[in-house]
């Protein structure tokens, strides 16, 4: 699981089998990414984006492409995928819905959690009495 940047790492992470193998990391059954729009970060770096991607990011389209979730889940994932997203950021929403049916594409599980707050409240109230805790707290049951 991971928030923003750490939900970008999480993405990855689960999208890249290779990523995963050569840092000897067990393989997990579920993922959750809360509150990042990075799963295709060539079409994110071309269109209008916020600066601190292009610290992040790079200018390399080939490295955009490297670092995207999106293009690095080439074979059905094992893992089941909660993408989380803020209705306040509609683009964002966007990038996880275009994941997550790459993700059903291939054969894998993907839920869709959309929230009504902002990218701070997101993860400060996951853990507190909150629907989106109830449903985080479901998926990771179920998975």
């Amino acid at each position: 699981m991971g928030h923003s940047a750490g939900a970008h790492l999480v993405a990855l992470m689960t999208a890249g089998e290779t990523l995963a193998a050569g840092h000897a990391l067990t393989p997990w059954r579920a993922a959750v990414a809360i509150y990042t729009a990075a799963y295709d970060l060539v079409s994110l770096m071309q269109a209008r984006h916020f600066a601190l991607h292009d610290l992040a990011f790079g200018t390399d389209p080939q490295a955009w492409r490297r670092a995207s979730p999106l293009h690095r889940l080439n074979a059905r994932p094992d893992m089941a995928w909660m993408l989380v997203c803020s209705s306040h950021r509609p683009r964002a929403c966007g990038a996880v819905q275009t994941m997550a049916e790459r993700v059903r594409a291939l054969g894998g599980r993907a839920t869709v959690l959309t929230v009504a707050l902002g990218h701070l409240e997101i993860n400060r109230q996951l853990g507190l009495d909150a629907d989106h805790t109830a449903a985080v707290d479901a998926f990771i049951l179920a998975s």
